[in-house]
């Protein structure tokens, strides 16, 4: 098996070798090469698909997107919801007549959980819940005077842990959902074991099942049976670095 830089290497050595002896014994051999170098070139190059306005996406600013359960692709945009099935988008957007409908056209995150629920997170409508067999959309935002309402209508990450419960990360406070109301969590500067900031950015699960909460201010590891944080401090060449902001979290296959 030739690789391509060997190919190469192949035709520089004809050419020093023949090229003086038998012109046309070395423009046979080189013109049996190319075919080969040309289709070994074209298996070998990555090609893009553009898929855009044209196609039926609904807006070319994407924030978020996930694949499903069952393949489907999910795009969250500036101007609605998209599920692409490869050939097609479907478009999912508010109507203020319709209280089923999405509850704000500018989507945040997505997260599918176990039961094939699809939640949706906006800029200023609040959280929503698709139920992919009406098509219809349950939206939770904050009510006035009820403190089991969700923390912000803002939403920024959401995440069910493996013990199915759903967390939903804002930029007014981290919220743990309960049934249709929600548990908060503050930051509260008089309390080190609060999390270290309001503003929640990303929220991970590693192999361990420990939670991790990414903040504006800071990474937190969250203990369950005391239900309080640890603000993780981090250091650079033996500085702690300044910009505490976190932006996304991930485990390698080393545990790190």
């Amino acid at each position: 098996d030739f690789s391509f830089c060997g190919i190469n290497l192949f035709c520089t050595w004809i050419a020093k070798t023949m090229i003086g002896r038998n012109r046309t014994r070395f423009l046979i051999i080189t013109g049996l090469l190319l075919p080969v170098l040309n289709l070994y070139s074209q298996q070998n190059i990555v090609r893009f698909e553009h898929i855009n306005l044209e196609d039926g996406l609904s807006q070319g600013s994407i924030y978020c997107g996930l694949q499903d359960q069952k393949g489907f692709l999910w795009f969250g945009t500036q101007d609605g919801l998209n599920k692409y099935d490869g050939y097609e988008f479907t478009v999912y957007r508010h109507n203020k007549y319709d209280s089923s409908s999405l509850s704000d056209n500018c989507i945040n995150s997505l997260h599918e959980d176990s039961n094939g629920y699809l939640w949706i997170g906006t800029l200023s409508g609040g959280l929503n819940r698709l139920n992919r067999q009406t098509n219809f959309f349950k939206c939770y935002q904050v009510r006035s005077n009820d403190p089991k309402s969700i923390s912000s209508n803002t939403i920024s990450a959401i995440f069910q842990d493996h013990s199915g419960k759903l967390w939903v990360g804002t930029d007014n406070g981290l919220n743990l959902m309960d049934g249709d109301n929600f548990i908060k969590f503050k930051h509260d500067k008089s309390d080190p074991a609060s999390i270290s900031g309001n503003n929640i950015t990303s929220i991970y699960e590693d192999s361990q099942k420990n939670l991790w909460f990414g903040t504006s201010q800071g990474l937190n590891l969250y203990d369950r049976e005391t239900q309080s944080f640890r603000r993780i401090s981090l250091y650079h060449g033996g500085n702690q670095i300044k910009n505490r902001q976190i932006t996304s979290l991930h485990e390698d296959s080393k545990g790190n």
